[in-house]
């Protein structure tokens, strides 16, 4: 895949991304293979992949192109390098991938019917469905309750409601949603992809569908409201030597350059006067080291008298004869 950026008018733009329409369409049928969980796991992986790009823009996440292809082949999306490339053209700018622009066409909610549609927005009560957080342990009991009541005309169940029944504990779990809180678009995409991959529309599981009814808790305008995680803790994060290999690669060297290390510290230490890190025992060996010990390890003992040295000790002494070649060979030496 070629990584040279080009530049392209609002125009030519817009026509990219029409004929990039089809490839839309293959990459959402590759993602709808995996089951309901395909969609949710590329859009995670995607907003994980921008968050080592945060610095660069904070209006839109972007990924790097490399990383992209990586995590679409990890979700089960294989292209080819030519359609790679087009699709790197639309949705692409001079930083990187853009995720949300790639992701609303992709997005299995935009894909359904109108009725399908008004009706998963009808399982959460909340008019603004995009900021409403569900507490994860009454979604799962909701929606199991919901899927497997039994209708009272004695419909049976259906292996695809079985299915979907297990596809719901793998998607909505703590290990995917550490904080207990679900997005309401989570939930409305895992519905979605189960319609669309839904065999002839079952009127059973739209039915069962219809009847859950989900009130979404408002989530706090201080902090994020995404379930992903965003890179930024309460405390900063003490960086150890074995980090620097599994967090920075060297796969956007060809959009920021290398990261270079200062080259002060690697010559300052060696300057008289320089007053900078200098390594010393606690440093060096810890705090097992007594302090005293290591600021003071010679001063506080008293210096030791040497005896007076006798003048024969490296043998007889000679008598120096002041004369011109003397005088000539001491200037000399």
């Amino acid at each position: 895949m070629g990584l040279d950026y080009v530049v392209l008018s609002p125009t030519e733009l817009i026509i990219c991304r029409e004929e990039a329409k089809p490839l839309i369409e293959k990459i959402l049928n590759l993602l709808l293979r995996g089951g309901a969980l395909g969609y949710l796991e590329l859009e995670r992986s995607l907003y994980r992949g921008s968050v080592e790009d945060f610095n660069i823009s904070t209006d839109k996440r972007r990924v790097n192109p490399v990383s992209a292809k990586a995590i679409m082949s990890n979700c089960g999306v294989l292209l080819t390098s030519d359609e790679y490339k087009v699709l790197c053209t639309a949705y692409s700018d001079a930083a990187g991938f853009l995720v949300d622009e790639f992701l609303s066409p992709v997005c299995p909610l935009g894909h359904l019917t109108e009725s399908d549609r008004r009706m998963l927005e009808a399982m959460v009560e909340e008019c603004n469905n995009d900021q409403g957080l569900i507490p994860l342990e009454q979604l799962v009991s909701a929606l199991e309750v919901g899927l497997t009541d039994n209708d009272p005309q004695g419909a049976p169940e259906t292996p695809f409601i079985a299915s979907t029944l297990m596809e719901l504990q793998t998607a909505f779990s703590e290990v995917r949603y550490p904080n207990g809180m679900v997005p309401t678009r989570d939930v409305m995409n895992f519905f979605a992809s189960v319609l669309l991959n839904a065999v002839d529309a079952d009127d059973v599981l739209i039915g069962r569908i219809a009847k859950v009814k989900l009130s979404p808790l408002r989530a706090p305008e201080k902090e994020s409201t995404s379930a992903f995680p965003t890179g930024l803790t309460v405390a900063a994060r003490q960086e150890r030597g074995f980090d620097y290999y599994l967090e920075c690669d060297r796969k956007d060297e060809w959009l920021r350059g290398r990261k270079e290390a200062p080259a002060g510290p690697m010559y300052k230490r060696f300057l008289p006067g320089y007053t900078g890190h200098l390594p010393t025992f606690r440093s060096k060996f810890g705090r097992s080291f007594h302090p005293i010990e290591e600021s003071l390890p010679q001063l506080t003992q008293p210096k030791r008298q040497l005896e007076p040295m006798p003048t024969d000790r490296y043998g007889p002494g000679v008598e120096l004869k002041v004369n011109r070649m003397n005088r000539h060979s001491f200037k000399l030496a």
